[in-house]
């Protein structure tokens, strides 16, 4: 960062889309006017909890300075259990980067709520680079948009591909099939799933929140829920936890952790894991062939496929340099910054943009069309119901023990989580 104070120029400088010719615009006044942009080289700061995307802003700050931009992009990243406290304490204290990392849904409301966050709305690209879903987990009620979608990752079955051709099996196309292939497999001697009921075995947002998805009706089911117009404790509800109840004799011991999970389906040991696409990376070096399939619905529901919001790029209010910071969030949302972002996307983790997007990589092309051709919702309690995460992680992890009924573990949650108007 200079010490001294950038002169502006009363140049004007305007950036032209490829494929729109808008102009940048002055966001910081409140009303449209060309932005100013400093012919001196800057560097903005960009603050984040992952330390592997690092290469990904090197490669975007290389192609944004190749337009003729005088901007430079520093990558800072700190632990990510150290992230939202750190960042906090930055932000109140005037201390914090020109450009952060921002939490989806209610976390990064509240940053933007308490005046520590820009308006991303009217930077040219935003509203028209991405669907209403995708920005849906940077906004606010009244439909500001309080950070630029980056990437995001979904989520599947990883299954031994050489095994399933061997065995003469078939990808499941409904839950009682999924359960009947895991019959299969145990009778071959297999174990069928590298998941467990650990208490580190992330049963909840690797299994179950995606296969709750299916059962209680994608994003207009899981509205419902939000609203109060449906109980956690309903039916459908009910007959997920005795979904994860059936498929716990599948498992792997309950001994094995998520870590020890994957190890068992890389040695070939366990046929299946169910996963996140961010995981891509630590199978790629096995020494079997394998695909990834969708968690499917139970017959006569829809499956959904759980793709999870994960980072967005957002403004520091106190920033001395919004202007660049908005042009350069303007290129990103380009097709030419969005392409940028794809091709150095760390493996697994995908961009969210309208841009059609392919890669060279059959893995990565695999987890996404799982979704091309399904509905997608993200984890189910994420956007309202965080407060239900670890109630829910517990009684998951009761039902696949024994140790509750489907029904008392969909009751200990209902009664835990506090929704306005729950229909109890």
């Amino acid at each position: 960062m200079l010490k001294k104070k950038i002169l502006i120029k009363k140049t004007v400088y305007c950036i032209l889309f490829l494929y729109i010719g808008m102009t940048v615009v002055s966001w910081a006044s409140g009303r449209k006017e060309r932005v100013k942009v400093p012919h001196e080289r800057i560097s903005l700061t960009l603050y984040s909890w992952k330390p592997g995307d690092a290469y990904l802003i090197e490669q975007l700050a290389r192609s944004y300075r190749q337009t003729g931009s005088n901007v430079e992009i520093i990558f800072q990243s700190v632990p990510e259990n150290e992230y939202d406290t750190s960042v906090l304490v930055r932000l109140e204290s005037g201390t914090a980067p020109d450009l952060i990392y921002a939490r989806p849904y209610e976390q990064g409301r509240q940053l933007f709520n308490s005046g520590f966050l820009k308006s991303c709305t009217d930077i040219p690209g935003v509203m028209a680079c991405f669907t209403d879903s995708n920005l849906r987990p940077w906004q606010v009620p009244d439909g500001n948009v309080f950070a630029v979608p980056l990437a995001a990752v979904s989520h599947g079955v990883y299954y031994n591909k050489t095994l399933f051709e061997k065995e003469h099996l078939a990808i499941p196309e409904t839950w009682e099939g999924f359960l009947a292939l895991c019959e299969q497999l145990q009778q071959k001697g297999f174990t069928p799933l590298a998941n467990s009921a650990s208490e580190d075995s992330l049963i909840l947002e690797r299994f179950f929140l995606p296969l709750l998805s299916c059962f209680t009706g994608g994003r207009a089911g899981r509205e419902q829920y939000e609203k109060g117009e449906k109980a956690l404790n309903d039916s459908r509800c009910v007959s997920a936890y005795q979904a994860m109840a059936d498929v716990s004799e599948f498992c792997a011991p309950v001994s094995v952790s998520y870590h020890d999970g994957q190890n068992l389906f890389k040695s070939g040991q366990a046929a299946m894991i169910a996963g996140t696409s961010a995981e891509i990376e630590m199978y790629q070096d096995v020494a079997f062939d394998w695909g990834i399939f969708a968690l499917p619905a139970p017959s006569g529901l829809q499956t959904v496929v759980c793709v999870q919001p994960e980072t967005a790029i957002a403004i520091n209010t106190a920033s001395k340099y919004v202007d660049a910071a908005c042009a350069f969030l303007a290129w990103l949302c380009s097709r030419e910054g969005a392409l940028v972002a794809a091709e150095y996307m760390p493996a697994g983790y995908f961009p969210t943009g309208n841009y059609p997007f392919s890669s060279s990589d059959q893995h990565i092309n695999e987890f996404l069309q799982l979704s091309a051709c399904r509905e997608t919702d993200v984890r189910f309690i994420w956007p309202a119901m965080m407060d239900a995460y670890t109630v829910m992680q517990e009684a998951v992890i009761a039902v696949m023990k024994g140790a509750q009924t489907a029904q008392q573990a969909a009751d200990t949650v209902c009664d835990a989580v506090n929704i306005k108007g729950a229909a109890r």
